[in-house]
């Protein structure tokens, strides 16, 4: 399993297992990885313009 391929702005580091015994993702890098630069675009060939995909809270309800 690799980084994220969908949506607007992918997820760009791939999920690792942090605990033992979690074979799904593979185990974790021994060094932490770069902070990914925050850009305010979408990847190249996304349908939608980053302003208008982007989604926000209304209201915030909690029992």
């Amino acid at each position: 399993m690799k980084e994220s391929s969908s949506g607007c702005k992918p997820y760009p580091i791939p999920p690792c297992g942090h605990h033992a015994n979690e074979t799904y993702f593979g185990p974790c890098p021994k060094d932490e990885y770069d902070t990914p630069v925050c850009t305010d675009t979408c990847i190249a060939g996304y349908p939608v313009a980053y302003n208008d995909d982007k989604y926000f809270g209304k209201d915030l309800s909690q029992p």
